[in-house]
């Protein structure tokens, strides 16, 4: 199903500490009549009201229970502070989880309580934090000839982390989204979907650190009929261990072109490729179901306990991951083209 909407999902994290510092405190000697007549009231500076008072950073990084955040706001109101930003990170030890009805149970009780009090409480949210790295992402295409389509950039070091990035096709003669990483950026566990002329683009990979990466992208699942394109890198699927259908054509080239583009296929889902496929690169089913109801055209390895499947023809050998030549079922294989019909 095409999504078209850019959701961003702007929320909280989870607690298990806060770390205070002592209390400050201000003393003051009698005013001058110079300080009062500047309008600088010394007694309100060492005793201001509360939404004057410092804000602090309350991390939530464990399990989170009413009591304690009872506890911690009351600990932050007798050091004299009234105001705090719950502050996240994304971490395994979240609990109650990240958006479930507990969680939201807990931070409402938070709010509940710093309303009696007389307490002002923030909500932080950003990149790096759960809410910030479960995105969904759409670039369109252009909707014009010859019109340029948008563009999702992971640049540097950067991850897409467990978004879900969509590029749409263009309309009119436009040209089609696209979805690029570059130099040393990762895929982490985002879902790719692709859709007319929109496509992937790995081509880019490695440069230009090419000593310096393992020259691959691994994303949890791509679908669609959109294009992908591998350059020379390899590009691993599956992690998130759906089943998904890929329908557009995997091959080489792309903006930085380069050739030898391979398929890594990991989880314990189906990809079903329906396509003309046309990377140059070896295929590795390394895990789960690799059907093949279209075409490819590389070598194909498939590790124990893992299938390829389908109806379609692999234009190359097929070898299980521990012979020493090509073959299928224990026969040598010399036939460049075959139905697919192989399980391990």
């Amino acid at each position: 199903m095409r999504r078209r909407e850019l959701l961003i999902l702007a929320a909280i994290g989870v607690l298990v500490t806060a770390t205070l510092s002592a209390p400050l405190v201000a003393s003051a000697a009698a005013p001058s009549p110079a300080s009062t007549s500047a309008g600088f009231d010394p007694a309100a500076f060492a005793d201001p009201p509360n939404d004057s008072r410092p804000t602090v950073l309350w991390f939530w990084n464990g399990t989170v229970t009413n009591d304690l955040i009872d506890r911690q706001l009351a600990d932050l109101r007798q050091r004299g502070v009234y105001n705090a930003v719950i502050f996240p990170f994304q971490t395994s030890a979240l609990k109650p989880a990240f958006l479930s009805d507990g969680w939201f149970d807990v931070v409402g009780h938070a709010l509940d309580e710093a309303k009696r009090t007389g307490m002002r409480v923030w909500l932080f949210n950003d990149d790096f934090f759960p809410s910030g790295r479960a995105a969904s992402l759409v670039v369109n295409g252009g909707t014009v000839s010859g019109a340029g389509g948008g563009m999702t950039e992971f640049l540097g070091t950067s991850t897409a982390d467990s978004a879900t990035l969509i590029a749409n096709g263009g309309t009119g003669g436009g040209r089609g989204g696209t979805i690029l990483f570059a130099n040393r950026s990762s895929g982490g566990t985002s879902r790719i979907e692709v859709f007319g002329n929109g496509s992937l683009d790995i081509s880019f990979m490695s440069f230009p650190y090419p000593k310096n990466n393992s020259r691959g992208v691994s994303v949890s699942s791509i679908e669609g009929d959109g294009n992908v394109f591998l350059g020379g890198n390899n590009l691993t699927v599956g992690s998130n261990n759906l089943s998904t259908t890929y329908s557009g054509v995997i091959q080489d080239g792309g903006q930085n072109g380069g050739v030898g583009g391979s398929l890594t296929k990991i989880g314990s889902g189906t990809l079903d490729l329906t396509g003309t496929n046309t990377y140059t690169g070896r295929t590795t089913v390394g895990g789960g179901v690799l059907e093949v109801d279209g075409s490819i055209t590389s070598n194909t390895f498939v590790h124990k306990g893992s299938t390829l499947a389908g109806t379609g023809n692999i234009a190359s050998h097929i070898c299980h991951a521990w012979c020493s030549v090509f073959e299928r079922n224990g026969t040598q294989a010399s036939v460049t083209t075959r139905k697919v019909s192989a399980s391990f």
